[in-house]
C-alpha cells in the first residue's frame, strides 16, 4: 500500500486523490476525442463533463452517506468529506444520468449517442481510480491464499486478502479496449455502446463484490450490497436492450469528417 504518493514540502499527495483526479482527466480525453470526431461544439462538450464530474462526486457522496448513516448521523462535520471516507460509484452514476438526459435535450443532441462516447470514458476513469483504492488499501477482499493476496492494513488484520481492487482495474481496463472498439464498429445502433458497458460490467460489479469484505451497506438481511442489487437492474434492463436492438437495428453513429458541424444537434434546440 501507499496511501501517500510523496510530499511536496510538507504537503501529502495522497494516493486515492491524485488518481481521482488522473482518472477525471483520462476520462475528459477520451469523451472529448470522440466529440470531436462526431463535430459537437467542444465548448458544450466540456460544460457536460464538468456537470457530469460535479454530479458524480455529489452523486456518489450522497449514496455513501445514506448507506452508513449511522455513523455520518453522528460525526455531520464528516458528510462533505468526501476525500477522506468514500464514494460509491453507482450513486454518482444515478444522479448523473438524468444530468445528461437534460443536458442533451437542452442542446439538442441525441441523449443515446452521447452516452455511447461517455461509456468508455467512464470505464478508463474507472480502472484508473481502482488504482487509487488499491494504492489507499481501501474497498480490500475477503482472506484468501492466492499467491497475488495482499494484507490490507485498513482492514485492521495482517492477513492475505483478495486485491479486489486490482480485480476491477483490469477488468475496467479491458471493458474500455471492448467499448473502444465496438464505438469505431460500423453499423452500431446509437445506445449499443452504453448498454453493453452497464452490461459488461453491471454483470463483473455482482460478481466481485462477493469477494469483497470492506462495509459496503447490506441489504436484504446482509445478503446484498447496495451495489449488487443496482447491478442486478441494469444488467437485467442492458441485457434486454441489447437483444431488442439487435433484432430490431438502429442508426449507428455517424464519423464522417465531412459531417457537418455539431452533426448530432438538432438545429431547432440551443442551450440559453
Amino acid at each position: 500500500m501507499r496511501p501517500i504518493l510523496f510530499y511536496l514540502g510538507d504537503y501529502p499527495i495522497f494516493a486515492y486523490r491524485a488518481l481521482l483526479a488522473v482518472a477525471i482527466l483520462a476520462g475528459h480525453r477520451v469523451f472529448s476525442a470522440h466529440a470531436s470526431r462526431r463535430q459537437l461544439d467542444p465548448r458544450r462538450a466540456l460544460e457536460l463533463q464538468i456537470l457530469l464530474v460535479l454530479a458524480g462526486l455529489f452523486g456518489s457522496r450522497l449514496i455513501e452517506v445514506a448507506l452508513f448513516w449511522d455513523f455520518y448521523g453522528h460525526n455531520p462535520d464528516q458528510i462533505l468529506r468526501f476525500w477522506s471516507s468514500g464514494l460509491t460509484f453507482y450513486g454518482g452514476l444515478l444522479l448523473a444520468f438524468p444530468i445528461c438526459a437534460a443536458f442533451t435535450r437542452a442542446v439538442g443532441w441525441s441523449l443515446l449517442e452521447v452516452l455511447d462516447m461517455l461509456a468508455p470514458a467512464v470505464a478508463v476513469g474507472l480502472a484508473i481510480g481502482r488504482l487509487g483504492c488499491l494504492l489507499a488499501g481501501c474497498c480490500y477482499g475477503v482472506a484468501s491464499e492466492l499467491p497475488w493476496a495482499l494484507a490490507f492494513p485498513r482492514a485492521g488484520e495482517s492477513i492475505p486478502r483478495h486485491p479486489t481492487q486490482a480485480y476491477e482495474m483490469l477488468a475496467c481496463f479491458a471493458i474500455f479496449l471492448i467499448l473502444q472498439r465496438s464505438l469505431a464498429g460500423a453499423g452500431r445502433p446509437a445506445g449499443w455502446v452504453i448498454a453493453l458497458f452497464a452490461f459488461l460490467y453491471g454483470g463483473f460489479r455482482f460478481t466481485v463484490e462477493f469477494w469483497r469484505e470492506d462495509p459496503r451497506g447490506g441489504l436484504f438481511f446482509g445478503l446484498f450490497s447496495f451495489s449488487q442489487l443496482v447491478s442486478i437492474g441494469i444488467v437485467g434492463a442492458a441485457a434486454v436492450w441489447l437483444v431488442a436492438r439487435r433484432r430490431t437495428g438502429g442508426t449507428a453513429l455517424a464519423e464522417s469528417p465531412a459531417a457537418p458541424a455539431n452533426a448530432i444537434e438538432r438545429p431547432t434546440l440551443r442551450a440559453r
